[in-house]
């Protein structure tokens, strides 16, 4: 992984082993159940994972961004690509998402493991949890070191 030591945010992920190629950003998009783009603490709102075409640094959602979901099911739904912070003392990524309005907030991420198994970022994960009836712990994202078979 590179990065610059000036900014440690809003950085894009580029996966090198996605799925589709004409989405190699790490991003994240509006979730197909939420009632509009934006998290908050009093919404079940939720994002998915998606591998996203790449948008501005500190942009609202957009629906002019492609996504793999979109691609998949027709739905179109708003995407976010520099969306990562990077923490090089513990080596883990946390989201940042910026809501229609300018705001940024900090989601936390779940793995939701019944039926549909993804990634969800929500600002609400009880809410979240109830009302989708998933268990979805919380999880954390860690870079590390890629391991090397030996000879």
């Amino acid at each position: 992984m590179s990065y610059s030591s000036d900014s440690h945010k809003q950085l894009d992920l580029l996966t090198t082993n996605g799925k589709s190629a004409h989405h190699p950003f790490f991003g994240a998009s509006s979730g197909y159940g939420s009632s509009d783009d934006d998290l908050k603490e009093d919404t079940p709102n939720y994002l998915i994972l998606t591998g996203n075409t790449q948008t501005l640094p500190g942009s609202s959602p957009s629906y002019d961004a492609e996504n793999s979901f979109s691609e998949e099911t027709s739905i179109p739904v708003s995407s976010q690509s520099a969306i990562w912070e990077y923490d090089p003392t513990s080596k883990n990524f946390s989201a940042w998402w910026v809501n229609a309005d300018g705001s940024s907030v900090k989601p936390r991420i779940l793995w939701s493991n019944q039926g549909d198994t993804m990634f969800v970022l929500t600002q609400s994960p009880a809410m979240f949890r109830e009302t989708f009836g998933v268990e979805a712990p919380e999880v954390t994202f860690t870079c590390v070191q890629p391991v090397v078979a030996p000879v």
